[in-house]
């Protein structure tokens, strides 16, 4: 680049890709990867040039998605049907298991890790 910035692709695979986000530490970035109720969520590793999906693609259709402030959780909301569930997951797809047994979505941390703000047909709920 003109300015001395590094450009570098890091993904090359045909499908629509959108909400890029880093992990706190840097290392990791958050991605969701097709369209609709086929979305799935993708966390590419930096220094292994790895990739990870999250869940699988059974799941159902993933819309948000937010790091914990620790780097070690990501959580998402999946859409099964009509009804929004959240999921929580460490990075690599390891340990996925449901987070809300209602119906939600957009998870949020609080900032010291603690407490996570999720929105719902009813209102917004803190967990």
């Amino acid at each position: 680049d003109a300015d001395g910035r590094q450009l570098r692709q890091v993904t090359n695979s045909p499908e629509p890709k959108s909400a890029p986000d880093w992990s706190p530490d840097g290392q990791l970035i958050a991605f969701t990867v097709g369209s609709n109720e086929q979305s799935h969520l993708r966390v590419l590793d930096i220094p292994s040039n790895r990739f990870y999906d999250l869940p699988n693609k059974q799941l159902g259709g993933v819309e948000h998605f937010e790091w914990s402030p620790d780097g070690r959780t990501i959580l998402f909301d999946v859409k099964q049907g009509d009804v929004r569930s959240i999921y929580r997951a460490r990075p690599a797809g390891e340990d996925v298991q449901l987070f809300t047994a209602f119906d939600s979505s957009e998870p949020a941390w609080s900032p010291d890790g603690t407490r996570v703000a999720v929105a719902s047909p009813k209102g917004i709920y803190t967990v």
